[in-house]
């Protein structure tokens, strides 16, 4: 019964904390491309409009956090979300530009920056701490088909970022990204 309860609990939670992966048939080319020590990785991108709402931002906007992809293997773990702003009225005139990369969790996260987490799985400890400094540079925003009640634009960057691993060094990860992010009207 507690298996049970514990169950349903986890199931609702995520159903009220996550937003609805829209369902319109729009065809992107989003993607995620990283370089870690060398080697690229790469991840076609098949879904938007996840992530999760109610987040606050610099400004005393409502913020969302779409989740850009995850690249995971055995030796490492990246996962990378966008927070911006929720409302198309909000969203419309952002501009492209160089923005800043946090962890979650972190204060102070703002329109456009991204949220990098990342484990170094050849360790026996794979936590890593992002390094401040990171950049996420927008080449490009574009307005895709809306609904009455959702606004589509995609969203192209390059991405720059070093974590310290648990033994202490350094892993600079540089790459790019494509993702389609639903707003509300």
């Amino acid at each position: 019964m507690k298996v049970l309860f514990n169950s349903l609990l986890l199931v609702s939670l995520l159903f009220f904390s996550c937003k609805k992966q829209n369902s319109s048939p729009v065809s992107t080319n989003d993607y995620l491309k990283i370089t870690v020590n060398g080697i690229q990785y790469n991840e076609d991108l098949y879904s938007y409009g996840s992530g999760f709402t109610g987040q606050t931002g610099c400004i005393s906007k409502k913020h969302f956090d779409s989740y850009i992809g995850i690249i995971e293997n055995s030796k490492l773990s990246y996962s990378l979300y966008i927070r911006h702003l929720e409302n198309d009225i909000d969203f419309a005139n952002v501009q492209i530009g160089t923005f800043k990369i946090a962890s979650r969790g972190q204060s102070s996260i703002c329109n456009l920056d991204l949220i990098a987490l990342f484990e170094d799985k050849t360790l026996s400890n794979p936590s890593t701490t992002l390094i401040a400094g990171g950049t996420n540079t927008i080449s490009s925003i574009t307005k895709l088909s809306s609904t009455n009640t959702e606004q589509l634009y995609t969203i192209a960057g390059k991405l720059n970022c070093s974590f310290k691993n648990s033994a202490n060094v350094t892993i600079p990860i540089t790459g790019e990204y494509q993702i389609t992010v639903d707003v509300f009207k």
